[in-house]
Formats: C-alpha cells, structure tokens, sequence
C-alpha cells in the first residue's frame, strides 16, 4: 500500500489480485485483474492447450522493504497436468506509483520442443472504466473509447500493433486515474510482440472479479525463443491525470533515472 494506490495479492499465488483501489479514483475499484496467459499446441498445433493465472502459481521466497520501493523476488512455476511445466523467476517493484514486473525465463529444449506456436500474454483488466480513452505509442492518435465493443479506432491500434521500440500504452479514466505502461524485451532473439487489447461489456475471460473487459490491455509475445533464456519487464505508471503531449510525458516516464537500493533479496 502507498500514499497512491492500494493492492492486495491472495497469499497462495502473488499472480492473483484480491482488490486494488486508487486514492482519487471516483468509482468503484478500478482494476479488476493482472492476468498472464500461455497458448500453446502441444507438439502439434492441433491440439490447443491455455494455462492462465490458476496454472501459474507465484510464491514469494524474499522480500526488501525500503523507503522509495518494495521489491519482492517470486518463484513461478507453471502447472500442467499437476507436473511444473516451467520454472520463471519474477520480480515485483512496488513504488509510490508504479509497478513493476520484471520476468526471466530459461526454456529447457526438451520442454520447449513440446510447445508448439506458443504466445504469453501479459495484460490488465479494468473495472468498467467506461468512457476511458485508451492511446497507444504507433496509433491512431485519436485513441479508442471504452464503451462494451471494439470501435474503429481500438482494431486500428491492434492492427498497428506495437514493437520492441515503440510499445507505450495510456489509459485516462478521465476521474482522476491515468495509467501509462511500457514493456522492455529481454534478450537476444527477434520474437516479435502484439498489443493484447479487448473492450467489451459481455465477454467473461476468468480468472478475474469483475464482469467484462473494459478493458482489457497489455503485451503479448507471438514466439518463444528455441531455447535458452528471455524475459520481459513490464512496467505500470499511475497518476491523477497525465498533462501534455502523451510522446513527451512518456518519454520522461520511461528515461527517468533508475533509483538503485543497496540490498540483497
């Protein structure tokens, strides 16, 4: 909990969300869910399999509690049929307002020869924040407007997509809640990355709280590497409403100087 957001995880599994608030947010809480999923085929591409937040179990091993951040060091393993298909290390950083989620993986080749045309996604999920405009760093400029249903605008910004260069994603609430996110691929291969984006009033999409996806926004990975190491950090940035040229402001979210702590985990 900070001076600007709270956020509650279930002690079983740190993937999963109890509740989240925001201090000046008008509305009922307005994150439902941070939701990570795998599609895969299993040696074929026939056979589909689709492991989410339930497969994906996260257990805190260490924690550092200082002034400016908290940072906790995860051990995730991915379930599948009661055997750890994966093993990922991730870190949580908790700052006044941001967090982040930095994720390493080391694909074992045999496991990874099972995979077939495998995707992660990485996305989070509002509660009902109608009326939000969501804008996205390779367009369109106008933005999409969370109403229940894909516009014009919201399939234009997937059909733009976005790439390891160019992936900021903002969303205005327009009632006192913006929230900016980058994504930082780590690693040597060229695996190419989509935006995750679905707006609807209808959809039900567990594990999550909240009826709907409105919306639901993040990264996705279209390949994993053929073997050996990759990862991702994912990082959220919130405020009371973002000023501006959305290209300048994310700019300066994104190349402000990392704060480094003297700790161990």
């Amino acid at each position: 909990e900070t001076d600007f957001y709270s956020l509650t995880y279930d002690k079983e599994n740190h993937l999963k969300w109890l509740d989240f608030t925001a201090r000046d947010y008008q509305g009922e809480p307005p994150l439902d869910c941070m939701k990570i999923r795998l599609d895969t085929g299993i040696v074929t591409s026939v056979a589909q399999l689709s492991l989410d937040n339930e497969q994906f179990i996260a257990v805190p091993t260490g924690e550092v509690i200082g002034p400016i951040r908290s940072t906790s060091q995860q051990e995730v393993t991915l379930w599948f049929l009661g055997l750890p298909l994966l093993k990922i290390s991730l870190q949580m950083h908790h700052y006044s307002k941001n967090i982040v989620y930095d994720v390493r993986v080391v694909v074992p080749p045999g496991r990874r020869k099972l995979m077939a045309e495998p995707s992660l996604s990485m996305s989070v999920e509002g509660n009902k924040l109608l009326g939000a405009i969501v804008r996205t760093e390779l367009g369109p400029v106008e933005g999409g407007i969370v109403d229940g249903m894909m516009d014009e605008n919201e399939q234009a910004m997937i059909n733009s997509g976005i790439d390891k260069d160019r992936n900021w994603i903002w969303v205005t609430t327009q009632r006192n809640l913006d929230i900016a996110a980058f994504f930082n691929y780590l690693g040597d291969g060229n695996e190419p990355v989509a935006l995750h984006l679905m707006d609807s009033m209808d959809n039900i999409d567990p594990p999550e709280r909240f009826p709907g996806q409105l919306p639901n926004i993040g990264y996705k990975m279209l390949d994993f590497p053929e073997d050996g190491f990759f990862g991702f950090v994912l990082s959220t940035f919130m405020s009371s409403g973002y000023e501006g040229d959305p290209s300048v402001f994310m700019y300066d979210l994104r190349t402000m100087p990392e704060i480094k702590i003297n700790a161990e985990i």
